[in-house]
């Protein structure tokens, strides 16, 4: 009989009537390699009720003597829900990585055996934060359970202000804190490379504040890094999960305002005077560093649509990153994107995508509730998707991501991540050289 699985002739045949499932255990503590790689179609039956017997098993097969073919089929109808069938085959047939099952299979055993909240550790005490907070409290598995900031006064006001169990003075011991699953990073734009890097170096998933980094080779070495180290990784862009922009992104593919023709985008607002290093490009101020990357993952998420050639200018007064910019796009299809951002004047901040039969008007695109259809025959019609916090989608989102054991995002891609940081890095460099 073949060590590495049990034939289904040898279970019954209710229980083979029954969903099968794969399992596996595997790896070292540093994951580096394989410790144990066990299949076998197993019975579900019961699982729910047989919690300690199934933890016996699981005790059981990593241990060093277990023997699959005389030890497994006694213990067959008792065994947990590892990986679904669907994704054995996936992997059987070269459709996914041995990395990737294993890491679904991991998560899958954290969800069933721990059944813990994901615990948040934050990094910043940053004007967003209250609002991240909230939405971690309102998502189904997130629980905050520490907050950092370089004063330690701070980190302790923020504490017991929002009810945080820990704080901390350094990145380091909120790091070091081994009940903390993911890092949610919300410091200064320039720090955000280094806190998430020492991160994942601290064996921890990262959601990391937009902008992402402010180079380009910096965001692809930490997606190289979350890799190697087996860790979740993906860039803040709430905007993405929020439910209105699902109820969008189906009227787009739908086609109720007909083909895409362009896209008008403005944020605007009248002063950034809060945010002391605005005006420092070299810590990641500017309108770009601030306002774009909103767009330059929204637009190609919703139009489903990649963005084949950009262009810029800016208003860049000496000495200070630029208070004011316009930036182009040209997507598959045709479709053109004007991407307005200003601190000079209060405007409406909204976004308007023009089809062939009527256009969508989306105010605050990134955090809105309701969007209006104005159709070429003069009717109109309000979209509207309340919710409570904007953050409780994304996070509910990464929640799910982690207790799979997946390394990113099927939303807020790497890809979408990395196109974003080009752009903005492109930008800079090109008004950079015209300056000197």
């Amino acid at each position: 009989m073949d060590n590495n699985k049990i034939k289904a002739k040898h279970l019954s045949l209710i229980e083979q009537k029954i969903i099968y499932k794969w399992f596996s255990f595997l790896i070292n503590e540093e994951m580096a390699q394989v410790k144990r790689l066990i299949s076998a179609e197993i019975l579900l039956a019961g699982f729910y009720q047989r919690q300690e017997k199934v933890q016996q098993v699981f005790k059981l097969i990593t241990s060093d003597t277990f023997n699959l073919t005389h030890d497994l089929p006694k213990w067959s109808r008792y065994f947990f829900e590892g990986c679904r069938l669907t994704e054995y085959y996936q992997l059987k047939y070269g459709l996914i990585t041995l990395e990737d099952f294993k890491n679904q299979v991991a998560g899958k055993q954290r969800r069933l055996f721990k059944m813990k909240k994901i615990n948040y550790g934050i990094v910043s005490t940053a004007q967003v934060v209250p609002r991240f907070i909230a939405g971690v409290r309102e998502s189904q598995f997130g629980h905050v359970a520490a907050i950092c900031s370089r004063h330690l006064d701070s980190a302790k006001e923020y504490a017991e202000k929002y009810q945080i169990p820990a704080y901390y003075g350094s990145e380091a011991e909120l790091f070091d804190n081994p009940e903390i699953d993911v890092i949610y990073i919300a410091n200064y734009n320039a720090g955000h490379f280094q806190s998430a890097k020492n991160a994942l170096l601290a064996r921890k998933h990262v959601l990391l504040e937009k902008p992402f980094t402010l180079e380009y080779a910096q965001a692809q070495t930490l997606f190289e890094l979350a890799k190697e180290k087996r860790l979740f990784l993906m860039e803040a862009q709430k905007s993405l999960f929020l439910p209105l922009t699902k109820e969008i992104k189906k009227i787009i593919s739908d086609q109720r305002i007909g083909e895409i023709i362009s896209v008008f985008s403005v944020t605007a607002y009248a002063s950034v005077d809060h945010i002391k290093w605005f005006k420092d490009l070299s810590a990641g101020g500017g309108t770009v560093h601030f306002m774009a990357p909103y767009a330059f993952s929204y637009l190609p998420f919703i139009l489903d649509k990649k963005i084949e050639s950009f262009n810029g200018i800016a208003q860049q007064p000496a000495n200070s990153s630029d208070i004011q910019s316009m930036i182009h796009l040209a997507f598959e299809t045709g479709i053109l994107a004007n991407i307005y951002l200003t601190t000079r004047k209060g405007l409406p901040k909204q976004l308007r995508i023009i089809g062939s039969k009527g256009e969508i008007v989306i105010p605050e695109f990134w955090r809105s509730k309701q969007a209006i259809i104005n159709y070429d025959d003069g009717s109109s019609e309000i979209i509207e998707a309340p919710f409570s916090s904007d953050f409780q989608f994304e996070v509910d989102h990464v929640n799910q991501k982690i207790m799979d054991g997946a390394l990113k995002s099927d939303i807020m891609t790497p890809e979408l991540t990395l196109s974003g940081v080009k752009m903005m890095d492109s930008l800079y460099q090109e008004w950079s050289s015209q300056g000197e």
